[in-house]
């Protein structure tokens, strides 16, 4: 998992292979950095989920009537086949339209004090 580095706890720097590469190249300039792993964001469609839609349709005024109650009657079987489904749907609509994330986390932060 790559390493970046930050002159102020905010925003990292670099793809280094290991902490020790980051607090290197840090350390040509800096005295006082921060080094951390970088994670990478999942993809859009991995939060998308059947229960949510389908709780967010019962909710509307169409089917919170009293003759609509019990619509929903899918297995989490079906739903995890849904979510499969549309998951798949939205990942090639994302790569189409270049949407996938292009930034990531940093995690296990260590600060970092260089002596002059």
């Amino acid at each position: 998992m790559p390493y970046s580095y930050s002159s102020n706890e905010e925003n990292y720097y670099g793809g280094f292979e290991t902490r020790e590469d980051a607090v290197a190249e840090a350390s040509k300039e800096l005295t006082h950095f921060w080094t951390g792993k970088n994670r990478i964001t999942e993809s859009p469609e991995e939060h998308w989920y059947a229960v949510d839609w389908l709780e967010y349709v019962s909710e509307t005024e169409e089917y919170s009537l009293e003759c609509a109650q019990g619509w929903d009657r899918s297995t989490e079987d079906q739903r995890e086949e849904l979510e499969a489904e549309v998951r798949m749907v939205m990942r090639r609509w994302c790569e189409k339209h270049d949407l996938l994330p292009r930034f990531y986390h940093v995690e296990d932060i260590v600060e970092h004090k260089i002596d002059e």
